[in-house]
């Protein structure tokens, strides 16, 4: 899974570009992320010390920032997630 990193990324598909994003808030790996209309996700995953978190972190494509969502109900690395509408399904893999 490599180190904890707070870098993001965008893939422009028709020019085939990256853009660097604003970073996470928190520096993790093993992080799970899922879109919801003009919001992208950023679930779980695993500190600097390898241990779960319960973190969730909101991006706003429209903005440009990052607020902090409310925290899981557990620590969760590396789940499934899927979007219906503004609903965010999680499952421990």
């Amino acid at each position: 899974m490599g180190v904890p990193i707070t870098s993001m990324e965008r893939y422009d598909l028709d020019t085939e570009t990256w853009t660097v994003l604003p970073d996470l808030p928190s520096l993790r790996r093993g992080v799970t992320m899922v879109s919801a209309g003009t919001r992208i996700v950023a679930v779980g995953g695993l500190d600097t010390s390898q241990t779960p978190v319960d973190t969730v972190d909101v991006y706003n494509i429209d903005t440009g920032e990052w607020t902090m969502g409310s925290p899981l109900p557990e620590p969760l690395v590396g789940c499934s997630a899927v979007a219906w509408g503004l609903y965010l399904f999680f499952l421990p893999t």
